[in-house]
């Protein structure tokens, strides 16, 4: 607290209570103390004015204070003194009290508030107190003779239960020996551990201590009873006294315990029985050992001690089989349980959106399970099975329709260019045939199938050229590979010269395929991934494969072979085989919009697929898409080839006679025949780029009525080699692109020579008249054709040309053998074999004879 003199005027008037004399001094001087400093003043005031402890005398000190020469000033000096001091001391105390007034006003509060809790406690004392005193008088006597009473009929009560309780512990005491004689050790071990806990509770008398201790008697009858029970089981197994002994053992807490018994009792039984058996059979005493028993056996009890050994061991296997079927109750119980859980589970899932990938994952996560129930606890896991066989057979059809769909696409927007791989190629590269880290050639003996589901991350394809963005003509490199037909290895022929001027050799890298056939083979590798983890399904994965081959070559027929422009009398161009497989694929595949009965929505066929709009088949300057057909057809054979690798694992993943019947036929009809597609794709083009109309029109401006024989071939052979030339150099032409292996070229042009034989065929059939010498310039002309193709070609002996002989040799047939050779010859039509006739036969008894023989051979074919 501040001494500062401003508080002086603002406590002058808390100082009225000052006696007159101090007041009248005070006012008075009231300026002059102001003067003086508060803190100095109250500094100034002696230390015995603050003295709380001792008795203080003020005024003797005072007045030893005052001197032998009295002094009236003076006197009235020091007490203006004293007088300031006190008023510094009171205000000070007057500014304390102020500051604790609030305080002191709160706690005064609290003091009247509990001022009245106490009067109101006094009032409820005092009542309470007059209404005891009331109770006293009125009611004391009855109350207090009701309480006793009713204490003492509890007290009873109490006495009664407990009496009650050790009456039925005694009780049960006789109700366990009867259980004990009917071996129900289940009842008995819970009827002891009940009583036993109930013997815990009244222990303080001696009666139930006693009781107690004969109840731990009992328990030790009772194991030593299991244990004798769990023996006889060895040799007479029963079921409901083998389950009581194992719920025994249970609440005993002691399970394990009789596993570790149950063994050692089947070891002594075995033991015990065997020494018996032979016992019987015996004349030694039975403490001799086992086996000094057995050699004192008699030969004549050889056999029925023999029986009787084996019977009995059986006995015991028996029982121990039964024992171990019966635990095994609890693992298929386990187990039909978590087959249960995972079953609804995936039920509850529909997996069709699941991707390809998780779904072979989620496939092979069931195997394993299905496998730890078949090969573990030899359990077949039904109703898991077929769950997921529905959903895999909702999924994979699904897949499959998706697949087929996205093929007919790719088919159509393919531009059936090369897709540039490197020269070891195959399918094992693929991501979908890898196994695990692991290249593997038993994929291509038949062994296994190399690849696993679970792929390492750090794999990666590596089956592509890299020649970034350079052409497809720089795919090739030089070689001087003799697999390449030779005359295909130039890029010309000089046919003036009969020089040949090499220019350069180029080899393809890889093998003929498109990115389609990459698609379709990536299809088959996850597929095949099926046919690993689902096994009993094989059938319809196997079908779907098949389906995609089959829309594949569909497709190349229907793109390049359907603007075949020969005739159908040209021949047999397709083959029965092709032709058979064709429809087939159709009728199977292949929705029909004109037939209303058919199911245009069926989840196994398609739409018709078209070739895409980039591809002009009807274009001169690139022979009419050769280089396309050229590589629709080869990547077709290819793939063909692969699926012939899948062969033999296949087989060995087929069951059924039908099933196998149904693999075998797709690979003799559909596979073989993809080869047989070369001649009607390859011709289609031929047919368009060969002149045959104007070689035809030459033919006939020939006359054939010569009467001497000629030694100079006609026009028409050399326009023929001219066309023969102008087709070699388009072939080259392609070769710069995609490379002709020796089966590509001789299918060329055994299809140029089988147009050729046919034209010539055909002109000859027009001749009217032909005389002796037309038919030497028959044979002139074709021996010269003969000679020019096999030397452009490099083809020895020119295909087919034997077609055109036997026709020309066919003038020189007297009458008689006629139709012989019109039976035998039927590679001929009904035009051709009628020009031929009517050009022979002037008569016309024997023309119109022959003529209805031709038609009655047509009718009859």
């Amino acid at each position: 607290m501040s001494f500062s003199n401003k508080n002086s005027v603002k406590v002058t008037k808390k100082l009225d209570h000052l006696n007159p004399i101090n007041q009248i001094l005070f006012e008075s001087n009231i300026l002059e103390v102001d003067l003086v400093p508060d803190r100095d003043m109250f500094e100034s005031i002696q230390r015995e004015y603050f003295d709380v402890v001792g008795k203080f005398d003020i005024c003797g000190l005072e007045l030893s204070k005052i001197p032998k020469s009295f002094n009236s000033n003076d006197i009235t000096e020091h007490c203006k003194h004293l007088i300031q001091q006190h008023y510094i001391v009171s205000k000070k105390v007057l500014l304390l009290v102020l500051q604790k007034q609030s305080k002191c006003k709160e706690i005064f509060d609290k003091i009247v508030e509990i001022e009245k809790y106490l009067t109101n406690t006094v009032k409820i004392c005092k009542m309470c107190r007059n209404d005891l005193n009331l109770a006293t008088h009125q009611f004391i006597s009855s109350s207090l003779h009701i309480l006793y009473h009713f204490r003492k009929q509890k007290i009873l009560e109490s006495i009664l239960n407990v009496l009650y309780s050790i009456k039925t512990l005694y009780q049960t005491k006789d109700r366990l020996q009867q259980f004990l004689n009917e071996e129900n050790y289940p009842k008995v071990i819970s009827l002891i551990s009940e009583c036993q806990k109930a013997a815990i509770t009244y222990n303080k008398y001696h009666c139930v201590i006693s009781l107690y201790s004969n109840l731990s008697d009992i328990l030790e009858q009772v194991e030593e009873n299991l244990d004798l029970s769990l023996s006889k089981i060895c040799t007479n197994f029963d079921i409901n006294n083998y389950s009581s002994i194992q719920v025994a053992y249970n609440f005993l807490g002691k399970s394990q315990t009789a596993m570790d018994q149950l063994h050692m009792h089947f070891t002594a039984a075995v033991h015990n029985t065997a020494f018996n058996s032979i016992l019987k059979y015996s004349q030694e005493n039975e403490k001799k050992q086992y086996n000094y028993i057995c050699n004192s056996i008699s030969l004549s009890n050889f056999l029925p001690c023999l029986i009787e050994l084996c019977r009995s061991l059986l006995v015991i296997l028996q029982s121990y089989y039964l024992i171990v079927d019966k635990l095994r109750n609890g693992i298929i119980k386990v187990f039909n349980e978590v087959e249960n859980k995972i079953t609804v589970y995936l039920d509850g899932f529909d997996l069709i959106p699941l991707k390809f990938e998780e779904f072979i994952e989620a496939l092979g996560i069931i195997d394993r399970v299905s496998a730890i129930g078949n090969k573990i606890f030899e359990r077949n896991m039904t109703k898991l099975y077929i769950c997921i066989k529905d959903k895999f057979i909702n999924y994979f059809n699904f897949y499959h329709t998706s697949r087929l769909d996205e093929l007919k696409i790719f088919l159509e927007n393919d531009g059936w260019k090369l897709c540039p791989v490197k020269s070891n190629f195959n399918i094992t590269q693929l991501l979908e045939f890898y196994e695990t880290n692991v290249w593997t050639q038993d994929f291509i003996n038949g062994i296994a199938l190399p690849f696993n589901v679970i792929m390492d991350e750090s794999t990666k394809e590596d089956f592509l050229q890299t020649t970034g963005d350079c052409p497809l003509k720089d795919l090739f490199e030089y070689s001087d590979d003799d697999e390449i037909p030779e005359e295909l290895k130039y890029d010309f022929v000089d046919e003036i010269n009969k020089e040949s001027t090499i220019k350069k050799k180029r080899k393809h890298i890889g093998p003929i395929i498109t990115n389609t056939t990459l698609s379709v083979l990536r299809i088959c590798g996850k597929y095949l991934q099926v046919t690993r983890l689902f096994k009993d399904e094989t059938k319809i994965v196997i079908q779907y494969m098949i389906q995609m081959f089959e829309l594949y070559l569909y497709a190349v027929y229907s793109f390049f072979a359907t603007d075949l422009q020969v005739s159908s009398d040209f021949g047999a161009m397709y083959g029965t085989n092709l032709k058979r497989t064709i429809s087939r694929i159709k009728d199977s595949l292949i929705i029909d919009t004109t037939d209303i009965s058919s199911d245009v929505f069926s989840d196994r066929k398609i739409h018709q697929p078209y070739l895409s709009s980039i591809i002009d088949l009807n274009d001169s300057s690139k022979l009419f898409c050769m280089l396309e057909r050229f590589v629709a057809v080869e990547s077709l054979i290819f793939l063909g080839q692969q699926y012939e690798s899948f062969k033999f694992y296949l087989d060995s993943i087929i069951f059924h006679k039908e099933d196998q019947r149904y693999l075998n036929q797709f690979y003799l009809q559909t596979v073989t025949s993809t080869t047989a597609l070369r001649k009607p794709v390859y011709m289609a083009a031929i047919s368009k780029a060969f002149d045959v109309s104007n070689i035809l029109i030459l033919m006939n401006k020939v006359d054939w009525e010569l009467k001497d024989v000629i030694s100079q071939h006609s026009e028409y052979i050399d326009y023929t080699i001219q066309e023969i030339v102008s087709i070699k150099t388009k072939f080259l032409e392609i070769q710069n692109h995609v490379p002709l292996s020796k089966d590509v070229y001789q299918s060329l042009w055994e299809s140029i020579a089988h147009l050729i034989t046919h034209t010539f065929v055909e002109g000859f059939s027009n001749a009217k008249k032909c005389s002796n010498g037309g038919r030497a310039l028959m044979q002139l002309d074709f021996t010269q054709l003969i000679s020019k193709f096999e030397t452009i070609t490099s083809l020895r002996p020119m295909p087919y040309q034997e077609y055109v002989a036997s026709y020309i040799k066919a003038y020189y047939l007297p009458e008689s053998g006629m139709e012989a050779w019109i039976k035998t010859h039927t590679e001929y039509s009904a035009k051709h074999v009628i020009g031929l006739i009517s050009c022979m036969y002037q008569n016309r008894k024997v023309k119109q004879r022959l003529l209805t023989f031709i038609e009655d051979q047509r009718l009859t074919r």
